[in-house]
C-alpha cells in the first residue's frame, strides 16, 4: 500500500481532497480542476508527510519555521543555504524509493516525454502568498534516479533565500512542501491564460470578461519564463480573438532522446 506517492484523481474523489495542507496549494488546484471535469493530465501527489519525514533526518536548524524566523535577519542567508544544501542530500523516507520505482516502471512506456516534478507548497497559489516562480519544477525527467533528485530539488527550493524572504513578508510562519508528478504533455504549443482584465477599451466599454493568452511552440516553460517573444491573442467572453500580435520564433523547447 502507497504511503507517499498517490494518483490525484484518487485524492481529489475524497472529502477534503482539495485541501492545500494535504496536497500542497498547486495540487489542490488541480483536484479542483479535476473535481469539475476539466482536464488535467495524469498526475500523482507526494504530500507533505515525505517532506516532513526527511527532514526529521536532519538539523532542526533546517526546519522552514526556523528559517522563516531567520529571514531577513544577518545570519537569514547563510541558514537558508545550509539547509538547502543538507535538503539536496537529504534521506528518503522508508519505502519513498520503492514507490518511485513503481510509478516510473508504470509509466515509463508512455511517457516519452518524461514527468515533470513540480513544487505545491502549502501556502502556493493561495490567497495569502502566490510563491510565483520561487519554487523548483524540473522538466523532461526520466527515471528513478533523476525523480529522487528532482523531488529532492524541490523540497529544497522552499529553503531558498527568495522564497523565504517572501513568505516572511506576507506574514508565513510555516511551510510544508508536497510534489505534483506530471506527465509530460508532448506539445505542439503551450503558454498562458491571463483571466483577471482591469483596463477600459474604447469608448469606455469594458473589457473585464477577456482574456490575454501569450503561447510559444513547444512546451510552455519559455513563456512562463520570459525567456522568449511569445504570440499574444486576446480573446473575448465568447471565444472570439478580439485581437493578436504573432511574435517571430526560431526555436521551440521540446524533448528528444530523453532530452530538453
Amino acid at each position: 500500500m502507497a504511503a507517499w506517492i498517490f494518483p490525484l484523481e484518487s485524492l481529489a474523489r475524497k472529502r477534503g481532497g482539495d485541501d492545500a495542507r494535504q496536497l500542497g496549494g498547486k495540487g489542490a488546484r488541480l483536484a479542483w480542476l479535476l473535481r469539475r471535469e476539466f482536464r488535467v493530465p495524469e498526475s500523482w501527489i507526494i504530500t507533505p508527510n515525505a517532506f516532513a519525514a526527511s527532514l526529521r533526518e536532519l538539523p532542526p536548524t533546517c526546519e522552514p519555521k526556523a528559517l522563516l524566523r531567520a529571514a531577513g535577519g544577518g545570519s537569514g542567508s547563510q541558514r537558508a543555504a545550509e539547509a538547502r544544501d543538507a535538503l539536496l542530500r537529504a534521506p528518503l523516507p522508508t519505502g519513498f524509493r520503492d514507490e518511485l520505482e513503481e510509478l516510473w516502471d508504470a509509466v515509463k512506456t508512455s511517457a516519452p516525454w518524461g514527468l515533470a516534478v513540480r513544487s505545491s507548497a502549502t501556502h502556493e497559489d493561495g490567497a495569502l502568498a502566490s510563491m510565483a516562480g520561487l519554487a523548483e519544477t524540473r522538466l523532461g525527467v526520466f527515471g528513478v534516479d533523476a525523480l529522487a533528485d528532482a523531488v529532492r530539488a524541490v523540497w529544497a527550493s522552499v529553503a531558498s533565500a527568495r522564497a523565504l524572504a517572501y513568505l516572511a513578508s506576507h506574514g508565513v510562519r510555516d511551510v510544508s512542501m508536497a510534489v505534483v508528478i506530471q506527465r509530460m504533455v508532448e506539445a505542439e504549443v503551450a503558454g498562458v491564460m491571463f483571466t483577471s482584465m482591469h483596463e477600459l477599451g474604447p469608448e469606455g466599454a469594458s473589457h473585464a470578461h477577456d482574456r490575454i493568452i501569450n503561447v510559444g511552440i513547444g512546451l510552455g516553460s519559455p513563456v512562463v519564463d520570459g525567456v522568449t517573444t511569445p504570440d499574444m491573442l486576446r480573446v473575448d467572453a465568447r471565444g472570439r480573438v478580439v485581437g493578436s500580435v504573432i511574435a517571430r520564433k526560431n526555436k521551440a523547447l521540446v524533448v528528444e532522446s530523453g532530452k530538453m
